[in-house]
Formats: C-alpha cells, sequence, structure tokens
C-alpha cells in the first residue's frame, strides 16, 4: 500500500476520523509516527556503513540514519571480526581508569550519542580503508507523497503494512477519547509486531552473542572475548 492507500483505509476502519476531525496532514504524521515505531519494534529496515580506521582515532560517527547500533565488525589485516559490545563502566571498572589511553589490538566497542568508540585505540598497525563496519537499524523515509511506499519500498516488507493502519487506527481512537477501543487495537499491535519481529529475526539476528574470531600473527585463533573476563 502507499500512503494515499493507507490513508483511505484507515479512515474506512475509523469513520468518525473525517477529514474535519483529522485532517490529511495530521493523519500524515500518525502515519509515519506508526512507520519508524514499528522500525524501532522490528529492527526491519537495517544497513551498514564502512568507514576507515584512522590511527589514534578512538572514536567514529555514526551515519545520521542510524536509530541502533546492530552490530561492529573490524575488518584489520582483512579478516573481519565481530567485536564484543564493552560499556564505558565496564572498562573504568575492570581495565583501569585509563583505558582512553591504551593502544594497540582492538578488543571490542563502546557507544557514546552518535559515535562508536573502538577499545583498544587503533595503531598505523591496525588502521586500514574500510576496516570498520557498523551495521544499523535504518530510519524509514518520511512519506509525504501519495505514491509513497512505506519501509523504503521494501517489497519483503508489503505485508507488513497493515501494523502502519494498526497504530493509526489506535493514536485516533485515543485522540476521539475512546480509550477501551484504542486498549483492543493498540494490543493487537503490539502482538503483531512481535509476530514480525519472530519473522524477520529467522533470516538472521545480529544480536546473538560470540565469541569474536580474531586473526593472529601465526595464523587463525580465538582470542578470549574480553567480557567473559
Amino acid at each position: 500500500m502507499n500512503l494515499s492507500e493507507i490513508r483511505n483505509k484507515i479512515r474506512l476502519m475509523v469513520p468518525e476520523a473525517n477529514t474535519t476531525v483529522i485532517s490529511n496532514s495530521n493523519l500524515d504524521i500518525l502515519i509515519n509516527d506508526g512507520a519508524l515505531d514499528i522500525v524501532k519494534r522490528t529492527d526491519c529496515l537495517q544497513n551498514y556503513d564502512d568507514q576507515d580506521v584512522t590511527a589514534d582515532q578512538q572514536e567514529y560517527t555514526l551515519p545520521t540514519d542510524a536509530i541502533k547500533v546492530l552490530a561492529v565488525w573490524y575488518g584489520g589485516s582483512g579478516a573481519w571480526e565481530k567485536l564484543p559490545c564493552i560499556t564505558q563502566d565496564w572498562l573504568a571498572n575492570e581495565i583501569d581508569v585509563e583505558w582512553m589511553n591504551k593502544t594497540t589490538t582492538i578488543y571490542g566497542y563502546y557507544l557514546r550519542a552518535d559515535k562508536v568508540g573502538l577499545y583498544q585505540i587503533p595503531t598505523s598497525a591496525e588502521a586500514g580503508t574500510d576496516y570498520l563496519r557498523i551495521f544499523y537499524t535504518e530510519q524509514p523515509d518520511t512519506l509525504s507523497e501519495d505514491s509513497n511506499i512505506p519501509f523504503n519500498s521494501q517489497t519483503q516488507l508489503y505485508p507488513y503494512h497493515e501494523l502502519i493502519m494498526l497504530y493509526g487506527m489506535y493514536k485516533i481512537k485515543q485522540i476521539l477519547g475512546k480509550w477501551e477501543q484504542a486498549k483492543i487495537i493498540e494490543t493487537d499491535y503490539l502482538m503483531k509486531c512481535a509476530e514480525m519481529r519472530r519473522e524477520l529475526q529467522k533470516l538472521d539476528d545480529f544480536l546473538q552473542p560470540i565469541t569474536p574470531y580474531y586473526k593472529g600473527g601465526g595464523g587463525s585463533s580465538i582470542k578470549q572475548n574480553p567480557l567473559d573476563q
């Protein structure tokens, strides 16, 4: 469904929400809010960004359309490694207060505002072009034209357009003060979001913990995950 079709179907399902009660522009706000809420709940839109790793640079800026980081991989020496996420509090308590000054091997990453930080700080030996790959949940495109299709027009997500309708419907019921009806529709919406997430996770789940694979100087080896220490 495109924006116009979603708008029309919501009005069919909620006849009291005619254009004198809620304008098309206000309804479009709800529809876009719904698309964003679904993406945040299900991680249905995913992308990645490759960045250069620079010697002595600890933090790297996230893409502007990133909502949530799903995984960070490091490609030092041409061998990709999935880095574990480490909190700054853990580093301060388990390493020492000088963790921000430690350099050489990259063990993991931390998040700060719109930055991905590496631990440890890369040296020239760890630096390279497109060595950092950040997988993330992507901000959905704003639906502004009648022909716009939700979820960045990805065809595999067409079956889930109904969820945007449900979001708009329960929000309209709240606006109209019909709280019991709103709660019933909201419950249906949340259940279907959970089902959508389960279906999409059958493809891959970046959030599953693993022990990172590292390339050692004498070949391939397993290095202890710092979170397991």
